[in-house]
């Protein structure tokens, strides 16, 4: 078990159900704090999350093995859809000298009214880049990239070294699971 602080806010967690928590973003994090949250307590305690995130995110996000190698020299057409924020999404592209590469399109957490697993922003990003939706192909590390992707109807690639493991994400309907960007590079997406 491990203690969970968030501001005033403390609670007991095992490591796999904080890293799940997480793994769903922001706004399902403080969902779990208060099992019966009103609207009000709700967004005081999301505001001094992100207060407090605001000052050490970039302490912590760390990008997964690989990643800034592949998203720098692919020559596949990619976008990104994230459900981070805009203003923290956007800090880390630019700390991590990705924010200026040739994406087809970019869709933060609030880009949208619905973040994911809604299929408004994956949908956005495919009519952005003029890709087909049957050759658009989400890859994704949890349950909010598995059902935006089934929300939209496209295909989803899970990566098992994120937030949840490999049975996981195939019980959730990925069509592939990969260990590697290195594995991302050597697959033939057309036979995914």
């Amino acid at each position: 078990m491990i203690l969970l602080i968030i501001g005033k806010y403390s609670f007991y967690s095992s490591y796999k159900q904080a890293r799940e928590f997480i793994g769903n973003g922001f706004k399902g994090f403080v969902e779990k704090i208060h099992t019966k949250p009103t609207d009000k307590n709700r967004r005081s305690l999301y505001n001094e999350f992100l207060d407090i995130y605001s000052e050490h995110f970039l302490q912590q996000t760390v990008p997964y093995d690989g990643a800034l190698e592949f998203l720098k020299t692919t020559q596949m057409p990619i976008s990104l859809c994230t459900n981070k924020p805009e203003r923290f999404a956007l800090e880390t592209l630019k700390h991590y000298e990705v924010y200026n590469l040739n994406w087809q399109g970019l869709v933060y957490g609030d880009s949208f009214k619905q973040a994911k697993p809604h299929p408004q922003g994956v949908e956005h990003l495919y009519m952005l880049s003029n890709i087909e939706k049957e050759n658009t192909i989400l890859i994704g590390d949890g349950l909010p990239d598995a059902l935006a992707a089934k929300n939209a109807g496209i295909k989803f690639i899970g990566v098992d070294f994120g937030y949840h493991p490999a049975e996981e994400l195939r019980r959730w309907g990925a069509k592939h699971v990969i260990s590697s960007f290195a594995e991302l590079s050597a697959l033939d997406l057309s036979q995914i």
